[in-house]
């Protein structure tokens, strides 16, 4: 797992393969963490092999690698997450959580992908108070004008609250949700006060 606001590696597993594809040595590490063009590992356990029986175990505290990963190509990995389907995020919350790891971030993104597709349904329902007012101050321009400006409000709280979910600031779930339950109380007030 990569921790993109502490350029942390979690659970590191690092294998050396042989011509053969034998394994050479595996490397265990709890953490790593990029030092200049090499990645500081912490809590290391490496396991030596020779044609695939083990023969030494030796337990070192930290162990510097010279493996090619940038945090570049980790943040990319990251981004992977957003794209992937809710079954396949669902699981890989799940294999985080039973790793020991914490999937706060994930599991917003999960709770994201459910309340998305409620977003319209709260936007047509704002939108009902403004269908129905009358008058001569409730002109077309005027209902797209507000239309417009409730969307743009609604999308930018709700970024607002998923990031700080991702951060860990609000729950997971609400912080996903609590957009589609503030503009709905809001669709709830304007139709009862509509008229009025």
């Amino acid at each position: 797992m990569f921790d993109p606001d502490t350029l942390t590696l979690r659970g590191v597993t690092i294998w050396e393969i042989g011509r053969n594809l034998q394994p050479i040595a595996r490397i265990e590490a709890r953490e790593g963490k990029l030092q200049g063009d090499e990645w500081l590992l912490r809590q290391t356990v490496q396991y030596r092999y020779s044609s695939g029986n083990l023969l030494q175990t030796v337990k070192k505290p930290e162990f510097k690698s010279a493996i090619q990963l940038s945090t570049t190509d980790l943040k990319t990995v990251g981004k992977q997450a957003e794209n992937m389907g809710f079954a396949e995020l669902y699981n890989y919350c799940d294999k985080l959580q039973k790793g020991g790891y914490d999937p706060t971030r994930y599991l917003t993104l999960l709770h994201a992908k459910l309340s998305a597709p409620f977003s319209p349904i709260v936007m047509a329902f704002l939108a009902i108070p403004f269908s129905i007012r009358t008058g001569r101050s409730s002109g077309p321009a005027v209902g797209i004008g507000l239309s417009l400006v409730i969307g743009l409000c609604y999308f930018i709280v709700n970024a607002f609250l998923i990031s700080f979910g991702q951060a860990g600031a609000l729950p997971p779930i609400v912080s996903a949700w609590a957009a589609n339950v503030i503009f709905c109380a809001i669709g709830i007030w304007l139709a009862l006060t509509v008229n009025r």
